[in-house]
């Protein structure tokens, strides 16, 4: 696995708050909106279509070169395009196998077929600890 060290990390950082320090407050609040509203996606729902056909845009800022957020859901596999991504077990499944590595190769392979529906955000496990068993997406974190 590839690990950043903490200089890496930082030359990044000073060079992100120097962008921000040039962004206007409508610029910075358009960072955090998503760019298709809840009817429009809801217009969107016909024939092939589907919830996260495509990934959703937000964000982004064309005169200081910050690209579009391109959102796709799924922590099981890609939920954009036709359906016919790959269809992972529920993480809490393989969370119970303690196996990184597989986990990782899993991680890559659903990384390749975001970018190949046009995605660079994908919101995939859920990290946080599971507190309560009847929460609808439980199955989402590793345990």
């Amino acid at each position: 696995m590839h690990r950043i060290d903490k200089k890496y990390r930082l030359s990044y950082t000073d060079r992100a708050k120097g962008i921000v320090k040039e962004l206007s407050l409508e610029e910075k609040v358009s960072l955090m909106s998503g760019k298709v509203s809840m009817v429009e996606m809801l217009q969107n729902f016909s024939g092939e279509m589907h919830y996260n056909y495509i990934p959703y845009p937000a964000g982004g800022i064309a005169r200081k070169q910050i690209p579009e957020l391109k959102f796709c859901d799924g922590p099981r596999g890609v939920v954009c395009g036709t359906g016919k991504s790959t269809c992972y077990p529920v993480p809490m499944l393989r969370g119970a196998s303690f196996d990184t590595d597989l986990e990782e190769r899993i991680g890559q392979a659903i990384g390749e077929e975001v970018r190949a529906w046009g995605g660079n955000l994908f919101a995939g496990i859920c990290i946080n600890l599971l507190y309560h068993p009847g929460w609808g997406r439980s199955q989402e974190t590793y345990g």
